[in-house]
């Protein structure tokens, strides 16, 4: 399974694919598709809010076991 973020809840079936003969080319374009339009821009969001009044609060990897 392929995350984008570790906050994700749903991820991109790799396995299933590549058991079906997915060439290297087929799956670097659904890697690269899946990345591109992804909705789960956490880091990017929260340095986008990083001088706002209400900045979002940074989830550290060490406190969610990263």
């Amino acid at each position: 399974m392929f995350y984008t973020c570790l906050f994700a809840t749903q991820g991109l079936d790799l396995k299933t694919p590549i058991r079906g003969g997915a060439t290297d080319d087929e799956l670097r374009t659904m890697i690269r598709n899946t990345w591109e339009n992804r909705g789960d821009r956490y880091s990017e969001q929260r340095a986008a809010h990083a001088n706002d009044e209400h900045p979002v609060h940074k989830i550290e990897m060490y406190y969610i076991g990263g």
